[in-house]
């Protein structure tokens, strides 16, 4: 008999409930529950890491939009691409820099004859 009583008394114990101060329902890591009105509804207390990531979100939301490259952990076919349009703008820029250079040394090499030319006379 005082077995059972012993029984009884631990579900009456688990059974009941009491109202958290707001320090101690800080502090309490585990399920609460709320009363609003006539409903009740369970809420979860948040842990640090989801308050963290809450933070986190909010911030993704309202913060400045930074799009980051990287480029060190890209694949092999990136890289290749990568290469490839570098090259080409390397050799867009040797083969007109090299038209532009021959355009500009025509017009010195004329103007040094006529200055030669202007300076015989």
């Amino acid at each position: 008999m005082n077995n059972q009583n012993t029984m009884n008394e631990n579900k009456e114990q688990e059974t009941k409930t009491r109202v958290l101060s707001d320090t101690e329902r800080c502090d309490f890591d585990g399920v609460t529950i709320d009363e609003e009105g006539d409903a009740v509804h369970v809420e979860f207390t948040p842990t640090q890491k989801e308050e963290d990531r809450s933070g986190y979100e909010q911030f993704q939301d309202y913060g400045p939009r930074v799009k980051v490259y990287h480029f060190g952990g890209s694949s092999w076919l990136s890289r290749i691409i990568m290469i490839i349009v570098l090259a080409a703008i390397l050799a867009a820029i040797v083969f007109f820099g090299g038209i532009i250079l021959s355009i500009v040394g025509v017009v010195i090499l004329v103007g040094a004859i006529i200055s030669f030319i202007l300076g015989l006379f």
